[in-house]
Parts: structure tokens; C-alpha cells; sequence
């Protein structure tokens, strides 16, 4: 691969180098850091967060689809304990150094200061890439890996004779396909890139074609033994609105894809930011061909898998392994065209770029249902019947005491639901969409009792369906509040 700009990050520029660095960390940090240390997880962190509670050969199963991450936070918490904030640390970390790892795989790749510092800047303030640095999701990490991907293929565009680096390519290539499945895209964009440019050349052509043919393999037999089995109908459909339809819906549902694409990516009306990449990518392909396949070809794969509906596309967190692609765009499109403008005129984009973009993170979601568990283990009595709201079930598991199971299921979006070992815990079924079948369910269960507590969270209208038919059935309570994220109700008869 021809070099655009000779020199990197080292020598007199390392200590540049470095400070570039620092001040990445440092503002990523002040960023990222308000929503930490939350009272309690909400009801998408505390599935994954239940690794802490369930046994190692089960971690693959709380996983679902990013079995690395559940390994990664698993261990981290079995050293240092459960906590919200410590539950929190694995993304944070991932989120904080995803911009300094995006600066110096710039540097790597021989773009000029300026344009290494557009990528991590864009990766840094991105709205997406900062909430899910707080939360306990593998997203932030997806994007490290997809740069070790990125990095690998690099090495590869600049000597593909090279053997060894077609192994370091496609052992990354598993290893990373293997910790989070949605990598496996930037995997066959780097494969298919690498293959690409080493085509004309007979030996780089032998090396491609068995790295392709091993990685496609070994792909294959982990997706039809680990993956398939956890794309379950529900998870279908929980993302049915971020599939794109091939039929007269295709050019709307592919504008607002990318438009989703570009608003979890920058701060910015969505119109300019999708022009900005539009624009940017025509630049790229006209004078970078070989890095236009590599970072250009997995937002294409990512299309056309949204079309099959295998994978979303345009949500914003499951976005985020696109995101050091789509910032290296506009970086590599920043270089080719820096002889046209003054140093000072690039300068001066980059600094709005910060001040358009940079945003703290919004407000951790208020779900304060640990000290409704606390309080109801607190005031519990024998003979009580305990009724979990369907959608607080795993909040519920990683805060009580009581003992938990769990196994895998298809008819849950996660892939695995959760049973509790005391008999008068009952988790309600979701009725949201028809709720009178809520009133023979809880007729039967509490049937007998003269206490009921009613606890939950994320609730819906259903809850106050749940609410009426209890008090039909002779119960009281004090008034429901009107508005609640997380609720511990005693109704007595």
C-alpha cells in the first residue's frame, strides 16, 4: 500500500504523539463519566450483568451473540465483586481508549496528524459510542476489535507476499468473530479487501485464497453450532424496525438506515452529517481504492445482511464496530485533500468538529429497582406471594438473594430466561397486547393469599391492567403513582 504521508508517530513526533493521546483520555473520561455509578442497573444491563451470578459453563448462554465480552466481564467481576460501577468499568475502559487506539491506528495507516486526529476526534464525541461506554454492553468493545481487524488488513495491504501477516489476519479474524459476532462483518470487508489487492500478484493471490478459505470454514462451523441457535424469533423481532425491506420500501428504508447510522455517529442535523459522509466516501473511492474496499465494503456487507434480516442496521449501539471505519473516511478523505487547504483552515474544522459534537453523557436510566428488592426482602413474610413484572425479571435475579436458574429458550429476545428457587416467586407473563388475560392468571395465584407484593420496573400501561384487576379481586394498596420506573407494591385483602 503506497504510503500518503511518510513518517508517523515516531521519533520527534512521539512526544506529539503522546500528548494527542493524553488528551484523548482526558476528555474522553470527562465525556463518558456521568453516568457511572448508578443506584441500580436498568433492565438492559442486568441481563448481561447476571454472568456474575451463574456458573462458567453458563456464561456462554448470558452472552448471546458476544460471548467475549461475557467472558471478559465475567472475570473482572469475579476478582473485584458486583457493583454497578465495577459492572460498568469493562465498557468504559473499551469506550475511553477507543479513540486513542482509533488515533494511532491513523498514524499507522500514514495519515497526517490532522486527519488521525478528525477519526478519534468523531469516535470521541460520538453520541452513540458515549452512552454505551457506561453501559454494560460489549458495543464500545466491538469497535476496539473491528481495529484490530482494521490494523491486521493493513498490514497485509502493505506487503501481501507476506505469510505471516495473512495468518496474523485471519487468526484475528476468528478470534474477534468468535468474541462478538457482529466483527465478523468488518472481518469479511477485510478479507475481501486484502484479497482484492493481492489478486494480481500469484503468491499474495495463494495466501488470500487460504485465508479465505480458513476463516470462511471456521466461520461457518461457529455460526451453524454457537450462533444460529441464539437468533431467536423474538430477538427477529425486537429489531424488525432496523431490517431493510427489498421491495418499492428499499431506498427508504436504506436513507433512514444510514441516516440512524450517521446521528449515532455525530452530533450534527442528520442531512450534513450524511452529505459529510456521502461526500467523503466519493473522495475515497476516487483517489483510495484499496481503503475504500477495506473501510466502505463492511457498511455494505451490513446492508445487505439487514436485507436478509440476519443483522440490524442503523440502531445506533450495534452500529458502533462501523463507527472506526466510517471515522477513517472522513480521515482518509481529510489527508487526500489537505494540500488544498492552510493548516490553520484544517485546524479550525477540527476544533468545530469538537465544539459541534462534544456532549456529556446523558443522565444513567433512572431504574432504581435494587432498593425495591432490598425493601422487599426486608418486609417479606411467610406465606406472601411475590409477583415479578415480566420485563423486571432480570433485575429482579441480580439483586436478590435467592438462589437462580437459568437456561436457554427461544422464545425470549435474550435467549435465555431465568426461574427463582422459591416457590411463591412468580414472574408474570407479558400481556402488554392483551390484558385482560392478566385477570384468570392472577386469580389463580392469588388465590388463598391475604398478601401480595407486586414488584417491578421499565413498566408499561399493562402494569396498570396488573393494578386493577388485583384490587377487582379485593386487594388494596395506596394509589399507584401515575409515572414510576421502578415499583414495590403491598396489596392486602
Amino acid at each position: 500500500m503506497p504510503a500518503t504521508d511518510p513518517g508517523g508517530a515516531t521519533g520527534r513526533k512521539y512526544p506529539t504523539a503522546m500528548g494527542v493521546a493524553v488528551l484523548l483520555l482526558a476528555v474522553g473520561i470527562v465525556l463518558r463519566q456521568r453516568a457511572l455509578a448508578p443506584r441500580s442497573l436498568w433492565l438492559d444491563d442486568a441481563w448481561p450483568a447476571l454472568v456474575d451470578k451463574v456458573p462458567w459453563r453458563q456464561v456462554g448462554v448470558v452472552g448471546l451473540t458476544s460471548p467475549g465480552f461475557s467472558v471478559v466481564l465475567k472475570v473482572w467481576l469475579q476478582v473485584v465483586g458486583f457493583s454497578s460501577l465495577r459492572a460498568q468499568v469493562p465498557a468504559f475502559v473499551c469506550g475511553v481508549i477507543g479513540p486513542v487506539a482509533l488515533y494511532f491506528l491513523a498514524r499507522r495507516m500514514r495519515l497526517s496528524g490532522t486527519a488521525a486526529f478528525v477519526a478519534a476526534a468523531i469516535m470521541l464525541v460520538s453520541p452513540a459510542h458515549i452512552v454505551y461506554s457506561t453501559r454494560v454492553k460489549q458495543y464500545t468493545l466491538d469497535s476496539l476489535l473491528a481495529m484490530l481487524v482494521i490494523a491486521a488488513a493493513i498490514s497485509v495491504l502493505d506487503d501481501p507476499e507476506r505469510r505471516r501477516r495473512w495468518i496474523v489476519l485471519g487468526a484475528v479474524g476468528i478470534a474477534t468473530t468468535v468474541a462478538s459476532a457482529l466483527v465478523a462483518i468488518t472481518v469479511v470487508g477485510a478479507l475481501l479487501a486484502t484479497g482484492r489487492a493481492a489478486w494480481p500478484n500469484p503468491t499474495a493471490r495463494r495466501h488470500a485464497v487460504r485465508a479465505i478459505a480458513a476463516y470462511g470454514s471456521l466461520a461457518a462451523i461457529w455460526w451453524l453450532i454457537d450462533v444460529r441457535g441464539r437468533v431467536t424469533a423474538p430477538l427477529q423481532a425486537f429489531w424488525s424496525h432496523f431490517y431493510i425491506r427489498f421491495d418499492a420500501h428499499f431506498p427508504h428504508d436504506l436513507y433512514h438506515g444510514l441516516d440512524r447510522l450517521t446521528r449515532g455517529l455525530v452530533h450534527a442535523p442528520s442531512f450534513v452529517a450524511l452529505t459529510l459522509l456521502v461526500v467523503a466516501s466519493a473522495v475515497v473511492i476516487a483517489r483510495r481504492r484499496d481503503l475504500a474496499a477495506l473501510l466502505l465494503g463492511p457498511v455494505a456487507i451490513a446492508a445487505v445482511l439487514a436485507v436478509t434480516r440476519t443483522a440490524p442496521f442503523g440502531t445506533g449501539r450495534t452500529d458502533l464496530y462501523l463507527y472506526p471505519c466510517l471515522a477513517l473516511v472522513v480521515a482518509v478523505a481529510t489527508d487526500e485533500v489537505r494540500r488544498r487547504a492552510s493548516a490553520r483552515a484544517r485546524q479550525c474544522a477540527v476544533l468545530a468538529l469538537l465544539l459541534l459534537g462534544a456532549r456529556m453523557a446523558p443522565g444513567y436510566p433512572d431504574e432504581n429497582i435494587r432498593s425495591r428488592v432490598i425493601a422487599l426482602q426486608r418486609d417479606e413474610r411467610a406465606g406472601d406471594e411475590i409477583l415479578v413484572y415480566p420485563a423486571s425479571r432480570y433485575p429482579f435475579a441480580l439483586y436478590t438473594d435467592q438462589p437462580i436458574r437459568i437456561h436457554s429458550s427461544r422464545v425470549t429476545a435474550e435467549g435465555f430466561t431465568v426461574n427463582f428457587s422459591q416457590p411463591n416467586v412468580f414472574v408474570l407473563p407479558s400481556e402488554n397486547l392483551h390484558r385482560e388475560r392478566y385477570l384468570p392468571v392472577l386469580t389463580k395465584l392469588t388465590q388463598g393469599r391475604h398478601r401480595v407484593w407486586v414488584i417491578g420496573s421499565h413498566a408499561h400501561l399493562d402494569a396498570g391492567s396488573i393494578d386493577f384487576y388485583l384490587r377487582q379481586l379485593g386487594f388494596h394498596a395506596p394509589p399507584r403513582p401515575p409515572v414510576f420506573s421502578a415499583f414495590l407494591m403491598l396489596y392486602t385483602r
